[in-house]
């Protein structure tokens, strides 16, 4: 509705602006006045539109601080003689509100590019020496490796001691003499022997002179014997050979 289609009052017109503040005491007052209300109801009504101003108009702010300042100056009444037009007053800021809830967390951001590496560390002191480990299973056989070449031929080892003779003895035929006579006796070892020692076998006063080895038809064959009866009868005595494989021969 225009502004000169309101209805004028006996107060003459309505304070623009800043003015409405007191125009809930101005319209309390003329209820006073016209027996309409009591004194009591005037000033509940007057503390009420002057709280009610105050919550619509925030603190230090004038009649441009409402959302519809911005209409034409004809719109609002003028105000009544003798009062200030704070029409041009700037606004002044509110009180801060309450904080609000905390919003919803927002997505990650992009990872950042990789600083430079740092500085190496101080070298840590040595450690305590760990407990030993439990013994492992033994391992399975390996497969077994291929036969090396052969190696050279060692030098020729000294010469062993003689081993172990084979030998047997040989007793030859018995001789005798008259008494008081020299008499000898032999023998003669298998082909292919030698004789290695010997001996002789006589009766009583029978005395052996001589026992030596002698050749009859290879050297060293034969076992001979030299004898004296030294009896009153005929006596004699036997040669006999310790005989060997003739190790020449071979």
């Amino acid at each position: 509705m225009s502004p000169e289609h309101k209805t004028s009052t006996t107060l003459g017109p309505l304070p623009r602006r800043s003015s409405w503040r007191t125009g809930g005491t101005l319209a309390s007052l003329a209820l006073v006045l016209t027996g309409i209300a009591g004194p009591a109801v005037a000033t509940a009504q007057t503390i009420q539109a002057t709280e009610a101003v105050r919550t619509a108009s925030p603190t230090g702010g004038g009649d441009e601080c409402r959302p519809d300042h911005h209409q034409p100056d004809d719109y609002w009444p003028r105000t009544v003689a003798g009062e200030d037009d704070d029409h041009d007053h700037e606004c002044q800021p509110g009180q801060p509100g309450a904080t609000g809830p905390t919003g919803a967390t927002g997505p990650q951001g992009e990872p950042g590019a990789t600083g430079p590496t740092g500085p190496a560390g101080a070298t840590g002191t040595q450690g305590e020496p760990g407990t030993p480990g439990a013994t492992g299973a033994t391992g399975a056989t390996g497969a077994t490796g291929a036969t090396g070449a052969t190696g050279a031929t060692g030098a020729t080892g000294a010469t062993g001691g003689s081993g172990p003779i084979s030998t047997h003895q040989v007793t030859g035929n018995a001789t005798t003499t008259p008494p008081d006579s020299f008499g000898a006796a032999r023998v003669v070892c298998p082909a292919g022997e030698v004789a290695i020692s010997g001996g002789f076998v006589t009766t009583a006063h029978v005395i052996p002179i001589d026992s030596r080895r002698g050749t009859t038809f290879a050297p060293g064959d034969t076992w001979l014997i030299d004898y004296f009866n030294d009896s009153t009868t005929v006596r004699g005595g036997a040669a006999r050979a310790i005989c060997s494989p003739d190790a020449t021969a071979s």
